[in-house]
């Protein structure tokens, strides 16, 4: 890389394999949110967020493990938020109460 390029765009290339790494899994969300029903999709990228969290563990790739761990929490407040807000307030007790 030339030193004659500017201080920016040297940062940029030097973070490329940073931002291809994490293109991949924001892919498979996108494919996700289009293909799957939406009483599904939670639980789907539940499984993609612990994938890709496993996968940071083994290929001890950092990037990976937060986005993982920033795609379970998108799940939790879905959960919160959007899911459990059309459930009955007595079943939404008891699945607070009995968890599987």
């Amino acid at each position: 890389m030339p030193e004659s390029w500017p201080s920016g765009i040297r940062r940029a290339l030097q973070r490329a394999p940073l931002l291809y790494s994490i293109l991949a899994p924001a892919l498979a969300s996108i494919f996700l949110f289009y293909h799957v029903p939406s009483n599904l999709l939670t639980l789907a990228w539940g499984i993609e967020a612990l994938v890709v969290l496993g996968l940071g563990f083994l290929l001890f790739e950092r990037v990976f493990r937060w986005y993982g761990l920033a795609l379970l929490l998108v799940c939790v407040v879905k959960l919160f938020a959007m899911d459990l807000a059309g459930v009955e307030t007595l079943y939404r007790i008891l699945s607070f109460i009995f968890r599987d």
